[in-house]
């Protein structure tokens, strides 16, 4: 059996490791038109590579109900196990889950020297531009003749990384229902000035609505950038907004003091002011927040502030760019897939990782669906 792997980020890394594990037999070949192998896993997690999330739950996923049976099958006891007998040990921090090492470059490095030393053949850099039935398999370009395929070239997030969703092109013209790519999990611009506001950290809860409608209620730091928001929350209230098709009037909702009720928050102002009339605020609040907040309250009364610090609202004008994102919305539609990951139009063609619709929020989500996928399809190719 000749197997051609498009792409070698997690999921074709993945994918290829299981596989030639699993059938030595096998002949694995992964192309990429990246010089550097894996150029993108080197960077997730922050340079720490969060590998999986202990909370595998379904409405973590834009598809749920595409999830469901599938994390009943590959929960994390069981992705725990196929990690440890490929000889990775994991550290757990709360429900995030990174490797021993909790260094992504190291991590990459062991999977590729494991690759190597049990004979997965790469070929870069090197793009392939199309694939064509050949029997019962196929001709891929000038690489001759394969018996399957997978591809596992992502989205286009982070395109500097390699992943540019070029070969989105070539999918189309298989007659694959590809659904719209949008930046997944990066920051928000909003419609406010919050140039002020530039650099300053603070926890909240986030509320997110579109079209007045809840999108998303978590609870995390808040980064606020020269014209809009970032961090943790803001990157999952991003896909949650636009995950949809339709978005009309999102917006993000803040309350700055969560662990306060509003006649607490207004207590603790009304204190603060009887000691320091002049400047209540700045015991605590930054001194950006205490200007921003001034600016929106027409009256300067303890009860309008603590209100509008329970309640800051901003309008989201647009995410960020794919530049900027950590993942891909859309892709191949998961109706054009078998439960095994293998395309309902052409037998032995199978896809893995982002280049599916599946993305999922930050905290390992997106990791773990690369490794069930290849897992999918390592048992069944």
């Amino acid at each position: 059996m000749k197997v051609a792997i498009f792409g070698s980020g997690a999921a074709g890394l993945y994918t290829a490791i299981l596989l030639k594990r699993a059938n030595p037999s096998y002949e694995i070949h992964v192309f990429d038109k990246e010089e550097k192998l894996a150029k993108k896993l080197f960077a997730t997690g922050n340079g720490h590579c969060n590998l999986l999330n202990k909370k595998l739950l379904p409405n973590k996923f834009n598809n749920p109900n595409f999830m469901k049976p599938i994390l009943k099958e590959f929960s994390y006891p069981v992705l725990k196990k196929e990690w440890n007998e490929m000889g990775v040990a994991l550290l757990e921090e709360g429900d995030y889950v990174y490797p021993l090492s909790y260094h992504a470059g190291s991590f990459v490095r062991y999977l590729l020297t494991l690759a190597h030393s049990i004979g997965v053949l790469f070929h870069n850099p090197c793009e392939i531009h199309d694939y064509k039935r050949s029997g019962s398999g196929y001709e891929i370009d000038s690489y001759g003749f394969f018996d399957r395929i997978v591809i596992a070239c992502g989205g286009k997030s982070s395109p500097n990384l390699g992943s540019d969703g070029s070969f989105f092109r070539t999918l189309e013209k298989h007659g694959y229902d590809i659904r719209p790519l949008r930046p997944g999990l990066c920051p928000l611009r909003v419609k406010e000035n919050v140039k002020v506001l530039q650099g300053i950290r603070h926890h909240a809860l986030l509320k997110a609505s579109n079209d007045s409608k809840q999108a998303l209620l978590e609870e995390g730091e808040v980064l606020f950038k020269k014209d809009g928001l970032s961090g943790i929350v803001v990157f999952n209230a991003e896909s949650a907004i636009y995950r949809s098709p339709y978005v009309k009037n999102p917006k993000i909702s803040l309350d700055l003091f969560p662990e306060y009720s509003l006649y607490e928050l207004c207590d603790i102002l009304s204190r603060a002011k009887r000691n320091n009339p002049e400047d209540p605020l700045s015991s605590i609040l930054p001194a950006p927040l205490e200007i921003y907040l001034l600016s929106l309250s027409k009256n300067k009364d303890v009860s309008s502030l603590a209100a509008n610090l329970k309640h800051m609202v901003f309008s989201v004008s647009s995410s960020y760019d794919f530049g900027d994102s950590q993942v891909s919305i859309g892709g191949i539609n998961v109706n054009e897939v078998s439960p095994f990951m293998e395309s309902k139009k052409e037998k032995g063609v199978y896809f893995a990782g982002e280049v599916l619709d599946i993305d999922g929020n930050c905290g390992g989500y997106n990791l773990s669906w690369a490794f069930i996928s290849a897992l999918l399809i390592s048992k069944h190719l």
